[in-house]
């Protein structure tokens, strides 16, 4: 096969879209701002609107955290599983996909600062033949989704538009278990998108290979890599990378929205290995944030790096693992400050996670009910971004606008 679908980074509402409203769910199950201690309840009472609404929405479940100066809350609404009627608490685990991508960046910055590799170590500096052709590959190209290497996902889903995707074939493609080299094997069928470094296309299979170029380095699986040097540093004690359909506890179930009610999807997340398999609470994912902006997963110099944006992707803001998008805030000296982060689109799921660039000021909200109609509405998550980040604004709050409001908006698409 040797068709492919590059696909290049878009702005932070078209990507949040996808996920859009069909019908309500009746019955959603909140966590009430009197339920939060004194201290956080104004900020509660602020949030937990903002996540309802996306629920009302069209979402099936929904959990977020916030953390600002001095307070934070955790919210919940919809259903953990639908069709048993359980209702989404605060600390259910959900899946937040292309989240991990900035937690893999993180493990691959600390062989960086540890001198095993620099950004522009090789795929075939330490794997040698994995990808024929393309071995001159870098670290910071895998990153930054500047290599031109296809995505394996859509010659999987047999080259199809994702508008034009069926439950049968979801559930066939997503029920099964891959290797991390089958992945690989996937894509090496297809087209190579241009010349590294000379463009950019969102690749889940880039990060496929940083996961196995770190195991490869340090001897470890990644599942048990991102547990020692992310989630156990972090403290991200509910937090685990996914590796099987195998999910642990209270966790969201995945549904996706074509016609009629929510259809339920089982995802083997060895189809994304450190692309996207991270199951989390969403307070979980803000202490990520905190750890990783304190400087205390890796250090400050490379956490920049990270967050920096460069080379062709710098047009669309992204940086090694991480991009920016405008704070609802400005800067104190009137301009555009940006928040840091990433967001993802699982196959039944979506996820965003930012925060400013010193940690200080925190959001993570992830949801099911992924839809698969182009014509369907968004759902409301710029909202609960803007609330949460100008509820405690260091200087006075813009009076418009807001994330997401840039970038080329071509349509693709995350996971």
């Amino acid at each position: 096969m040797t068709t492919t679908r590059p696909v290049s980074r878009r702005s932070l509402a078209t990507v949040l879209t996808a996920a859009a409203a069909m019908a309500l769910v009746a019955g959603a199950g909140v966590a009430p701002a009197d339920a939060a201690p004194k201290k956080d309840r104004p900020l509660a009472a602020a949030m937990q609107p903002t996540v309802d609404a996306v629920h009302a929405a069209g979402a099936v479940g929904v959990v977020a955290a916030v953390e600002m100066p001095g307070a934070s809350c955790v919210g919940a609404a919809g259903y953990r599983d639908l069709e048993k009627g359980l209702r989404a608490g605060p600390q259910d685990r959900a899946r937040f996909s292309s989240v991990t991508k900035a937690m893999t960046a993180t493990l691959a910055m600390q062989e960086i600062e540890a001198g095993h590799w620099t950004i522009d170590t090789t795929i075939d500096d330490i794997l040698p033949g994995l990808y024929p052709g393309h071995g001159d590959v870098t670290v910071g190209q895998l990153l930054n989704h500047t290599s031109g290497m296809p995505d394996a996902i859509w010659a999987l889903m047999e080259g199809r538009d994702f508008w034009d995707i069926t439950p049968d074939l979801l559930r066939r493609v997503v029920g099964r278990t891959y290797t991390e080299r089958e992945i690989v094997d996937v894509a090496r069928t297809l087209d190579w998108l241009f010349a590294p470094g000379a463009d950019m296309a969102y690749s889940n299979t880039g990060y496929v290979v940083l996961s196995l170029m770190l195991e490869k380095q340090t001897g470890q699986p990644i599942e048990k890599l991102m547990k020692q040097r992310i989630f156990t540093p972090a403290k991200m004690n509910q937090s685990w990378l996914g590796d099987s359909a195998l999910t642990r506890g209270r966790t969201l179930v995945d549904y996706g929205r074509w016609d009629g009610a929510p259809v339920r999807i089982t995802v083997d997340e060895s189809i994304f290995s450190g692309a996207a398999a991270v199951y989390a609470q969403a307070d979980d994912v803000t202490k990520f944030y905190d750890a990783l902006l304190g400087g205390r997963l890796v250090g400050k110099k490379y956490v920049d790096l990270m967050s920096t944006p460069t080379g062709a992707a710098a047009r669309y803001g992204y940086g090694y693992g991480l991009y920016t998008i405008p704070d609802p805030c400005p800067a104190a000296d009137g301009s555009t400050a940006r928040l840091v982060g990433h967001d993802g689109a699982g196959f039944g799921s979506q996820a965003v996670a930012f925060a400013s660039p010193d940690g200080t000021r925190k959001v993570a909200m992830a949801w099911t009910g992924r839809s698969y109609r182009q014509d369907a509405p968004p759902l409301p998550i710029d909202d609960f971004i803007v609330t949460a980040f100008r509820t405690t604004c260091p200087t006075k709050p813009a009076t418009s606008g807001g994330p997401g409001r840039s970038g080329d908006g071509t349509g693709s698409l995350r996971f």
